[in-house]
């Protein structure tokens, strides 16, 4: 009889452990956690996607904060920080985009080199970038002659390119 239980025990168990693990890739992939964390382990930025900003959890507070040399912007219904000598902006809303959703980063792009997207920065081949892209797991979904467009589960990274160069990097979640 104790054999018996134990058998019925270690089958429900090896199933219950497989549907956990079922459901947690799911959500997962819903909520976009395992993009997002492999975004912001490759890359270089000041906040990190779906991060927040330190003394910031709502537009109002953006307007007092003190970021220099970022300032905060409210313009063609985005919101973020903006540093108006390089043009590197961190946009900021309520990520999932609910109520129930928290106040953060929720883009970033900018002109400079010293800042990285999955590795990529300004003035990188635009061969290199989109190969790196496409390696990381990225499907390019649009663009055109001097942009690039890619998609892997909730991030979307823009490139714009000229004379065969990355002249501008962009990332959004989705």
């Amino acid at each position: 009889m104790r054999r018996l239980f134990q058998k019925k025990f270690v089958k429900y168990g090896v199933i219950s452990a497989v549907i956990i693990i079922i459901a947690l890739i799911i959500v997962f992939k819903i909520f976009g956690t395992g993009e997002l964390t492999m975004f912001n382990s490759k890359s270089i930025t000041d906040w990190k996607l779906g991060g927040s900003v330190e003394g910031i959890s709502s537009p109002e507070d953006g307007e007092s904060a003190d970021c220099s040399p970022f300032v905060w912007f409210d313009e063609d219904g985005k919101t973020g920080l903006r540093n108006e000598d390089t043009g590197t902006c961190y946009y900021m809303s309520k990520y999932p985009l609910t109520n129930a959703g928290k106040f953060c980063v929720t883009g970033f792009e900018s002109p400079e080199r010293v800042y990285s997207i999955m590795g990529i920065r300004v003035g990188d081949s635009e061969l290199d970038a989109k190969t790196l892209l496409l390696d990381s797991g990225y499907s390019v979904v649009g663009g055109g002659l001097n942009s690039m467009r890619a998609v892997n589960g909730c991030i979307t990274i823009e490139l714009l390119f000229e004379h065969g160069s990355v002249i501008r990097i962009a990332a959004y979640i989705n």
